[in-house]
């Protein structure tokens, strides 16, 4: 039987492998300074509960009690006063030289990866545990969340997927969401590189 509760500080342990696998290069180009891995940033970020990576942002799938995937979700107005949070967090995680780099890298990924619209519910770092993929488990919490948006009143749901993760993309597909548009790394001269993001959204009116 899968449930669904919002997650706990206590979940850390067994939840943070699942968010760090919704996308690790992304984390590791954010979060990653030179004795400070990026997990370690994390597991600050969600066991203090505040920030777009504090434990009240995600939700929790259960398949008899245990955590089997977890994901984010919120709206414009909450994500911009989560970033804010997220922004003292990185200052007080990293010092105020070493945060810059990581502010900085912040910045650019935005730009592949912009704020909801007022009207969308944007789902964030879905995460299910490798022993459970395809067997329903991310269609269930991706149903879950859509009736959330439907009871919220949010007109569409959006989120972000990499370009070289088809297997995550046929997932939202296979639930009604649909690419809108595409953005690539604009820094590949600085030798980083990261794969395009697609924006993909639902409509549900």
């Amino acid at each position: 039987m899968i449930t669904f509760r919002p997650a706990l500080p206590q979940d850390w342990a067994s939840v943070l492998p699942l968010i760090y696998s919704s996308g690790p290069e992304q984390f590791e180009y954010l979060f990653t300074q030179p004795g400070r891995p990026a997990q370690r940033f994390l597991q600050s970020a969600f066991v203090s509960g505040v920030g777009l990576f504090g434990y009240r942002v995600y939700t929790v799938t259960l398949v008899e009690q245990r955590p089997v995937a977890i994901g984010g979700a919120y709206g414009r107005r909450e994500g911009k006063a989560l970033e804010q949070q997220m922004l003292i967090q990185i200052l007080r995680f990293y010092g105020l030289r070493a945060a810059w780099p990581v502010i900085r890298h912040a910045i650019a990924l935005d730009a592949m990866m912009p704020f909801p619209e007022p009207d969308m519910f944007y789902f964030a770092q879905l995460g299910v545990a490798e022993t459970m993929r395809g067997q329903g488990i991310g269609t269930a919490w991706l149903q879950y969340q859509i009736r959330q948006a439907r009871e919220r009143g949010y007109q569409r749901c959006a989120l972000d997927v990499a370009s070289t993760n088809p297997r995550a993309q046929a997932l939202y597909e296979r639930v009604g969401f649909r690419v809108t548009g595409e953005r690539a790394w604009p820094h590949s001269a600085s030798g980083t590189h990261m794969p395009n993001m697609r924006r993909m959204e639902l409509r549900l009116s």
